[in-house]
């Protein structure tokens, strides 16, 4: 037998055999899980309806792994500003707990309750929390009041200098320069930081509330960001630097799964707020597919939301004969990866279908198999 032959009746199994497959999982599904507890409302952050961007995690059963789901405030454009809506599979008995920003709720309807019981059908819900001062810890720039995340502090600005730290005793909280003297000049655009590479870039011009500006890099993967500006963003730059897996994240992919390219930081010299939307425009080169088993297609950029990484529509622009080039949609700027999955065979749904019988993974999880397997043959 030729090997299209081989291939093409593989082929044929699959999809006559998958379909059964999928009756058998939904069906287990509804008996495994119960869907959904629906939680409406609107989300206010320092007494103030939160912006378009802000996202809302719910945790079931404090899982902080498995059991997340997000919604992003905005993308339901005609509820006005600070609507959310966000559906969480779960059983009777389940605890659902909330996060604004990464940040914990401190005031729910009302009330300071750190968590809700799961029960299904639709639940009223309005979420409060309050942004931090600088010096207080972060984990993100939009927990923080001055809209600066810098060096595991909230900060009077981005310190992204080579030689500015916001953790000096003494000054924590407030950008302090940490150089040491002697001669030699600053220097300005790309450069390396602390062992890792960093690129700033600056837009055209001043932007208008509406009007869109580029934002070039080089030396790093981002090759490229474009912002549409929520509000009047005078002078604004952006720094890009590589940086290593912040300590207190998730792993951004299994190592079983797939690898991660390259980890990444994206500093504004403005304040997330002014970002009606961000189109980041990125490369990795064909050598790492091969290297690592990576089907290109499968390349996503993933942001860092608290301690989770949370996928960014991802779609792939071209192939230059060197590079693979990729854009994101983002609607504020934080650590991102850029991660692929290795290709996904018929046996890996089999192995995935096994560990979903034993618990060991979730229904979605299993579904998005499911979609990559389709998506690389």
């Amino acid at each position: 037998m030729s090997k299209h032959s081989y291939q093409m009746q593989s082929k044929m199994f699959y999809a006559v055999l998958l379909p059964f497959l999928l009756a058998i999982m939904f069906a287990s599904a509804v008996t495994a899980q119960s869907c959904c507890s629906t939680y409406v409302g609107y989300v206010y952050i320092n007494g103030t309806l939160a912006a378009n961007g802000t996202v809302v995690q719910t945790r079931v059963n404090s899982d902080n792994v498995t059991n997340v789901t997000n919604f992003t405030v905005g993308n339901i454009g005609d509820k006005g500003p600070g609507y959310y809506i966000v559906n969480v599979p779960g059983n009777p008995g389940d605890n659902v707990s909330f996060f604004v920003n990464s940040m914990t709720v401190i005031a729910m309807n009302g009330t300071n309750a750190s968590a809700q019981p799961w029960g299904i059908g639709w639940h009223p819900f309005n979420l409060t929390m309050n942004t931090s001062n600088n010096g207080v810890a972060c984990f993100s720039a939009a927990g923080c009041t001055s809209g600066f995340c810098s060096d595991g502090y909230c900060c009077n600005s981005a310190c992204t200098g080579s030689s500015e730290d916001c953790n000096v005793a003494g000054s924590i909280g407030t950008c302090t320069s940490t150089a040491t003297g002697g001669g030699g000049g600053g220097s300005s655009g790309a450069g390396a930081v602390g062992g890792n590479v960093q690129s700033s870039g600056s837009s055209d011009s001043n932007l208008q509330t509406g009007e869109s500006g580029s934002f070039v890099f080089t030396q790093t993967p981002v090759a490229n960001i474009e912002v549409k500006a929520a509000d009047t963003i005078l002078s604004g730059t952006i720094t890009v630097k590589e940086v290593t897996k912040p300590a207190d994240a998730t792993v951004a992919i299994s190592s079983g799964e797939g690898s991660v390219y390259k980890y990444i930081e994206i500093v504004p010299s403005f304040t997330n707020n002014k970002i009606a939307e961000a189109k980041i425009q990125f490369k990795v080169p064909k050598t790492w597919f091969t290297a690592n088993g990576i089907a290109p297609e499968t390349t996503t950029l993933k942001k860092l939301v608290g301690k989770q990484w949370v996928a960014l529509p991802t779609q792939q622009l071209k192939f230059d004969g060197t590079n693979y080039i990729f854009e994101s949609t983002t609607t504020s700027f934080s650590a991102y990866a850029v991660t692929g999955s290795k290709k996904v065979t018929f046996f890996d749904i089999i192995n995935k279908i096994d560990q979903y019988y034993q618990g060991k993974i979730n229904f979605f999880d299993l579904i998005g198999l499911i979609d990559s397997y389709y998506r690389t043959q």
